[in-house]
């Protein structure tokens, strides 16, 4: 019997997310297993989405008593003997417990500055360098790693890459007619992510382009109104079922971003039956395969180009069905499977 100790601090500072994703998708695995006892640290307040089904899950549940914005870099308590996987930088109390970390991306380090850039960099430095075992969700984010931190052992670095849930992103029998001239921008839009470039490559053809995710802000709005006037609509915060419908609908999904740890959003559309736009570089050819459409320079005509290309109804089938079987190559059976290797591997 393996004991696991599951830091889910990630529950106390995202409502929805990927790393929430990832989160659970790791937990109700290792809650069904017969030869594992799971204890999950949780934060004192849960803003998650899935709080409810966290909380019924087969474990022991454990809450910080100390508000999250505190907790989330203090140790954490941990049985002495077993394993202690904090999904959020973290270490436990004990020293002879087996620790294991999740290391997503190298945002802070490249795209931020000042307290928050040094309070997150020496956190996650410190959980790499005590750890026996270090989760890298990409391929590329290893090589960041490496580079960040190249006193690292390479065998306690293994890549467990995200999944998509095929129960959830499918392509659905209904579509939504009104978004079939749409391009799909999801998530977040600040800096790197690019958002600037979805709506200056839009604006360079006739289709319109339709943002999910927070509402759009006053310079946001005033972007789109300038660039796409009458050719943007936000839809908002939605759900994974009415995610899947516009994926399904819409005429392409368009991923700009400078840098990702691996770029979840991709499989999910093309998971969904929507060609993928994306740029060549970071973590994204080995997510999006051979399946997605490339750019190979963060320029707006080269999107552009790229989106008016799918015009072409063969190609344009070709794109999804290569998609589809892209998404399926992904799995989070698989990604369990590669962490419990990873556990067993620190010796627990």
């Amino acid at each position: 019997m393996l004991d696991v100790t599951f830091d889910a601090t990630i529950f106390g500072l995202q409502r929805m997310g990927g790393i929430s994703t990832y989160a659970w998708e790791l937990l109700h695995r290792l809650a069904g297993a017969t030869d594992i006892r799971l204890t999950i640290e949780l934060p004192r307040t849960l803003i998650a989405t899935r709080t409810e089904a966290v909380l019924a899950l087969r474990a022991v549940h454990r809450r910080s008593t100390l508000p999250t914005a505190a907790a989330r870099y203090l140790p954490a308590r941990a049985p002495a003997d077993g394993v202690f996987h904090s999904a959020y930088y973290r270490v436990p109390v004990s020293p002879r417990a087996r620790r294991v970390v999740t290391v997503y991306d190298f945002v802070y380090e490249k795209y931020r500055n000042g307290l928050p850039r040094l309070i997150h960099a020496t956190q996650k430095r410190r959980a790499v360098e005590r750890a026996d075992a270090v989760l890298c969700i990409s391929t590329n984010t290893a090589v960041d790693l490496r580079q960040a931190y190249p006193a690292t052992d390479p065998a306690k670095i293994f890549v467990t890459p995200l999944a998509v849930d095929h129960a959830t992103f499918f392509p659905p029998p209904e579509r939504r007619a009104e978004l079939a001239d749409c391009v799909v921008f999801v998530g977040q839009r600040g800096g790197y992510k690019r958002f600037d470039l979805a709506v200056a490559a839009v604006a360079a053809t006739a289709l319109r382009l339709a943002v999910v995710g927070g509402a759009p802000d006053e310079a946001e709005r005033a972007l789109l109104d300038r660039a796409l006037p009458g050719r943007w609509l936000a839809l908002g915060r939605i759900d994974d079922a009415a995610l899947r419908t516009v994926y399904a609908s819409a005429y392409a999904f368009i991923y700009p971003s400078d840098y990702e740890g691996f770029g979840l959003p991709i499989l999910e559309a093309q998971a969904c039956g929507c060609p993928a736009v994306v740029a060549r570089r970071s973590s994204f050819p080995e997510v999006g395969g051979s399946a997605a459409r490339y750019v190979d320079e963060q320029r707006a005509d080269a999107y552009a180009a790229e989106l008016l290309a799918l015009a072409d109804s063969d190609m344009r089938a070709g794109v999804v069905v290569a998609g589809v079987a892209n998404a399926q190559c992904f799995d989070w059976d698989r990604t369990f499977a590669a962490t419990l290797a990873a556990y067993r591997a620190t010796g627990a």
